[in-house]
């Protein structure tokens, strides 16, 4: 296993659209790094560059102690779990899990050994006399992480790998992929756009936009602590709530007489507050707490989501979505938002960073 850098990585089109805009990041050995990002962010292309199936146009890519950046795919002991599993239609499960190995002139003993194992592994072991017609989505997907994990490589690529399956398999083959990674210990690139498949299974995200990175952090840091509008708006279901706020003598101005006290000092006139759905609470008017901040709230449409209910409404002229328990009853009458002033995040109006 080995570590995965990229040191000023530039991927530069013949027609001048830069996918990639001198991206620096370092994948520990054995972490598993999910590069997260709406489409066209740069991320599947940042991945194809480091399987080799895109040119570096400038920069450094490094894996363990080799720079890889000129070497063939099949040199660079990466594999990789594509989207549409990529599998040989005519072939068993098997001879699919052992095509690179015969390829690679392994002894016979040798790949029925590893072939035997990865079956073992995901469960594949009555599966491989059939076809991948004959599979479910979900079979084929393990059968396409078999065949990466019998080159036993120094890394391993997940090109969205999970989007072609339904809700539930999606859900569990998650904790499956992140499971076999923590128990072959091997480096992992995992690339999506959902942002919940980013949360809970890496060590660590890399938030893309526009080919550059926003934020590299662990999920708890991104969540809790994003260091721009863009990543606090992407990260998070629901997002952020947004607002354009005016500040005065330590307070940011809501208008209509509206006041939230700040405890940071703030040089900037206009800012951007957030503030995270579930840090709110609806009550009924009136209600107070101590230390708490109290703001009149009007509500527009309650959405029962089971567990949870979102409730969007205003503070004012400002659209402000609120989630909390269903359990909690809804205020018959008029309501207010409650929330601690230490939840508010604040962020330059202009460059989008966090102040």
């Amino acid at each position: 296993m080995a570590k995965l850098e990229l040191t000023s990585v530039v991927k530069t089109y013949p027609n001048g659209h830069e996918a990639a805009k001198g991206v620096n990041v370092t994948i520990e050995d054995g972490e598993f790094a999910v590069f997260v990002g709406p489409s066209g962010c740069g991320k599947s292309t940042l991945l194809r560059m480091i399987a080799g199936l895109e040119t570096v146009t400038d920069g450094e890519i490094r894996l363990g102690d080799r720079v890889i950046n000129t070497l063939e795919p099949a040199d660079r002991d990466i594999a990789m779990v594509f989207q549409n599993y990529a599998l040989y239609p005519h072939m068993t499960v098997r001879k699919n899990l052992a095509y690179g190995l015969i390829n690679r002139r392994f002894s016979k003993e040798e790949i029925e050994k590893r072939v035997q194992e990865a079956a073992r592994l995901l469960q594949l072991e009555e599966y491989l006399d059939r076809r991948p017609q004959q599979l479910s989505g979900g079979q084929r997907q393990r059968v396409a992480m078999g065949r990466a994990i019998v080159r036993e490589p120094e890394a391993f690529l997940f090109d969205e790998p999970l989007s072609n399956l339904d809700a539930k398999l999606r859900t569990q083959m998650r904790l499956e992929i992140k499971r076999l990674q923590k128990r072959l210990g091997v480096t992992a690139v995992y690339v999506t756009h959902d942002q919940v498949e980013a949360m809970t299974m890496a060590d660590r995200i890399v938030v893309l936009n526009h080919g550059r990175i926003e934020q590299v952090g662990t999920p708890h840091e991104v969540y809790h602590k994003p260091a721009s509008l863009f990543v606090a708006s992407f990260i998070g279901s629901p997002s952020m709530n947004l607002m354009d706020v005016s500040v005065g003598n330590g307070q940011a101005l809501f208008g209509e007489g509206l006041m939230v006290p700040l405890s940071q000092t703030v040089s900037q006139s206009e800012v951007k507050l957030g503030v995270r759905p579930e840090r709110l609470s609806l009550e009924a008017a009136g209600t107070t707490a101590e230390g708490r901040v109290s703001l009149p709230f009007s509500v527009n449409l309650v959405e029962e989501l089971g567990a949870n209910r979102l409730i969007y409404g205003q503070i004012g002229e400002h659209s402000v979505t609120v989630s909390q328990n269903s359990d909690l009853p809804l205020p018959s009458g008029e309501a207010v938002v409650l929330f601690d002033p230490a939840d508010i995040h604040l962020f330059d109006s202009q460059s989008g960073n966090r102040i």
